[in-house]
């Protein structure tokens, strides 16, 4: 298993990041809703119900690498 895991695992630390499409969505978010709460404009509530529904198709996170770990577990 060791050798598997060696040849197979990643020898970075993180093995994900931060999906910056996503961060781009959710300043627009932050943006908008402060702007809702200001003017209070049912156009604007639309654009983050819109906003909302094309950041959900995308993941949040990108993978970059793959960790194996081997447990195993005895009965007792």
């Amino acid at each position: 298993m060791e050798k598997y895991i060696d040849t197979y695992s990643s020898k970075d630390k993180l093995i994900s990041k931060v999906n910056s499409v996503i961060v781009k969505y959710s300043n627009t978010l932050n943006r908008l809703n402060e702007e809702y709460l200001v003017s209070k404009d049912r156009e604007i509530l639309k654009r983050i119900r819109e906003v909302r529904a094309e950041r959900n198709k995308i993941p949040s996170r990108i993978r970059t690498g793959i960790r194996i770990r081997y447990v195993r577990y005895a009965d007792d």
